[in-house]
């Protein structure tokens, strides 16, 4: 049992209705017709700039955006029929998408407007802004190669930045414009102290080995010595969790729940609430059911949280004490901490 800590969650699936009610100046006003609903299909992807704006996106193209906090929603998809891999945004008007089909979008409007920018035919799963024209993008290849690009000038042109002998990464964290981290597959982290012009390989201490390709989807770093790295093995027979606490030089696995099954859950994201203690998203793949997983002692012991959705959770961002959590069929999750209720 948790102490000290609940969360206050709120599902939104399936389907969302607008709409709008308008009078004119008689006796007898009209109503406005409505609109149709937006019908959201299984979600990878979401971004969050304030606590009630941000975006959501997912397979076939498809990306909607909020300005209330999940109450309402608008279809803003560039029109593509990819899967979204990636979606970042540097403030609430410029960002970045990109597709399982290496197609890569940027909104300068947020959202209202997107444009196709030319880029390398490779696959790009994470943004990093240095400021609004300097930007990393992370990725692979199809023969799981890792590639990464530069731009200096907004996406207009790229550069090669890739990091020789790697695979495909997956996420930026950065603790600074110098010094900053990215992980992806083969149970790979790299280390960067020159803005991403250099990377440096990192020890990964795993006390099960993987029998499939091993993926590493993300890092959050506690502070400058602490941080948690989520992965699963390709075949989802392993899951795993890492924790390093000398600033990312070594990462060491820590033991989670059902860690090796012949359906293990995925974890596949992961947020830090403002307590600094970690939540693990993801779940099982096979029967497409949720896992959240929290820690009150580091990483020692992980436990349950109970949350409203019924299928497999795939990403989660968290600003300003609320987490927006997404998955498959449509799920949206929002979460909200309380520090004076036991779970």
């Amino acid at each position: 049992m948790l102490k000290n800590h609940s969360l206050l969650v709120i599902l939104f699936a399936g389907s969302i209705i607008f709409s709008s009610c308008a009078t004119k100046k008689c006796s007898d006003p009209e109503p406005a017709p409505a609109k149709d609903p937006i019908i959201f299909p299984s979600l990878l992807l979401t971004e969050f700039k304030t606590s009630d704006y941000g975006f959501v996106a997912g397979v076939n193209g498809f990306m909607a955006k909020t300005t209330d906090g999940g109450a309402n929603w608008t279809d803003v998809s560039p029109g593509t029929t990819g899967s979204f891999y990636a979606l970042g945004f540097f403030d609430q008007n410029l960002g970045f998408a990109s597709t399982n089909t290496g197609e890569v979008f940027k909104t300068v409007d947020g959202g209202a407007h997107w444009t196709k920018l030319t880029t390398p035919d490779d696959i790009y799963t994470d943004f990093e802004f240095f400021d609004a024209n300097t930007i990393l993008a992370s990725g692979g290849t199809t023969s799981t190669g890792g590639v990464m690009i530069k731009t200096t000038n907004g996406g207009t042109t790229w550069t090669d930045a890739s990091v020789t002998g790697s695979s495909t990464h997956y996420d930026f964290e950065f603790l600074s414009k110098t010094v900053g981290f990215v992980c992806g597959t083969n149970g790979q982290i790299y280390k960067t102290t020159d803005g991403g012009d250099t990377w440096t390989p990192k020890t990964v201490n795993l006390t099960v080995a993987p029998t499939s390709l091993l993926l590493l989807g993300q890092i959050k770093f506690v502070d400058a010595n602490t941080a948690y790295c989520t992965g699963f093995s390709s075949s989802q027979g392993e899951n795993y969790i890492l924790k390093t606490t000398d600033g990312g030089e070594t990462w060491n696995q820590l033991t989670s729940p059902t860690q090796t099954t012949s359906t293990a859950d995925v974890y596949s994201s992961l947020y830090l609430d403002k307590n600094k203690q970690p939540y693990i998203v993801g779940g099982n793949a096979a029967n497409n059911t949720p896992t959240l997983l929290t820690s009150t002692d580091g990483g020692a012991t992980w436990q349950q949280v109970t949350i409203p959705a019924t299928h497999r959770l795939t990403e989660c961002t968290y600003i300003n004490g609320i987490a927006y959590i997404v998955g498959l069929d449509g799920t949206i999750v929002k979460a909200t901490d309380q520090t004076t209720t036991a779970l």
